[in-house]
């Protein structure tokens, strides 16, 4: 997947316009289950409410092209 980026900014007369475009990069695998995890664990203590949340999603990406024009 492939992501492009333009941002534009104006100080006095001059304006400055940067571009990029990026790759998304394969993240790592989850990790593997524990296959000599004990069946009969009892749970741990309930979630707190911030707990509960889904981790935030992360992605990485490696940069391909760039180009900043001033105008």
């Amino acid at each position: 997947m492939v992501f492009e980026v333009e941002a534009s900014a104006t100080v006095g007369k001059v304006t400055r316009t940067f571009r990029a475009v990026y790759r998304r990069t394969p993240g790592a695998a989850a990790p593997a289950p524990d296959p000599n995890a004990d069946p009969n664990a009892q749970p741990a203590e309930a979630a707190t409410e911030e707990d509960a949340l889904p981790p935030e999603p992360t992605m990485s990406l490696t940069l391909l092209f760039r180009d900043i024009s001033v105008g």
